[in-house]
């Protein structure tokens, strides 16, 4: 069996048509904004809540092998609820 019909042509050349350069100069500044809008909320946001702090503290206080209301303790704020 011959070596050269087992190696694939290194390299095809293809003719790039106006209509899909076009194409994709419109499409990739489309997709840019896109991507930019959708992440424009995140921005408002603060990047860290406290609530989470709190809570991986206590998961890793348990996953440490405290017990839940001797070691751990939730102290978040709760509304009063009416007793009745």
């Amino acid at each position: 069996m011959l070596v050269e019909h087992l190696v694939p042509p290194r390299s095809v050349a293809t003719a790039v048509t106006p209509g899909q350069r076009t194409y994709w100069t419109r499409l990739l500044p489309a997709l840019a904004l896109l991507a930019c809008a959708t992440r424009l909320p995140s921005f408002a946001r603060p990047l860290w809540n406290p609530d989470e702090g709190f809570l991986a503290v206590q998961a890793r206080l348990l996953a440490d092998g405290g017990e839940l209301y001797e070691t751990v303790v939730d102290r978040t704020w709760r509304p009063a609820r009416p007793r009745g």
